[in-house]
């Protein structure tokens, strides 16, 4: 099941990240979902977003991620 003409990809396991902090030290933060969209035809029109937090609650998406397309 997808959307034509269009590749996507979503990983929905919780997993690990270690980060370098403002400070200089690492920190451990919890990434859940990661999602990937590209136009299949093209590899244009790329968007991305991930969910951070320990609650998934902190959303970071490329500038085009809301943008909307005719499909």
């Amino acid at each position: 099941m997808g959307i034509s003409k269009r590749l996507a990809f979503m990983a929905r396991d919780r997993f690990d990240v270690t980060i370098d902090g403002p400070d200089g030290n690492k920190e451990e933060i919890f990434a859940y979902r990661v999602i990937l969209n590209m136009d299949k035809e093209t590899a244009e029109t790329r968007t991305a977003a991930v969910m951070l937090g320990e609650e998934g609650d902190i959303i970071v998406a490329t500038e085009n991620w809301g943008a909307t397309e005719v499909l």
